[in-house]
């Protein structure tokens, strides 16, 4: 896990109004949040869970990338990573949960680049 964030340490939370209509404030002092309706409340809330999610991805980062997966592999032999699709193509991975927790950690990993400026 990365313990050199560059972002305002979390928790954050849903703060009051802004003084604006359609508007909520992040705590501590993130921003605002823009919407409408129920619209606002769920916008605060994904935003306000972003150190939490972050902290998530991380541990689901780290986890996977010292599991023991293989590629995955066809039903025909060859890697899944040969097929356009591998389930639109009348193929099917015989490893898919290995398959799926390669694909989510590499998913996981680029993820993390992106929101640590990484490219």
């Amino acid at each position: 896990m990365n313990t050199q964030h560059k972002h305002t340490p979390g928790p954050w939370f849903v703060g009051g109004k802004t003084g604006y209509q359609n508007q909520l404030k992040i705590e501590p002092t993130i921003g605002v949040v823009y919407g409408a309706g129920e619209q606002l409340q769920a916008n605060a809330a994904l935003v306000a869970a972003a150190p939490r999610l972050l902290d998530l991805v991380e541990r689901c980062a780290h986890l996977l990338s010292r599991a023991n997966v293989s590629s995955g592999v066809c039903c025909c032999g060859d890697s899944t990573e040969n097929h356009a699709s591998p389930y639109d193509s009348g193929h099917a991975p015989v490893d898919t949960a290995e398959y799926a927790a390669e694909r989510l950690c590499k998913d996981a990993v680029a993820l993390l680049a992106t929101i640590h400026g990484k490219p």
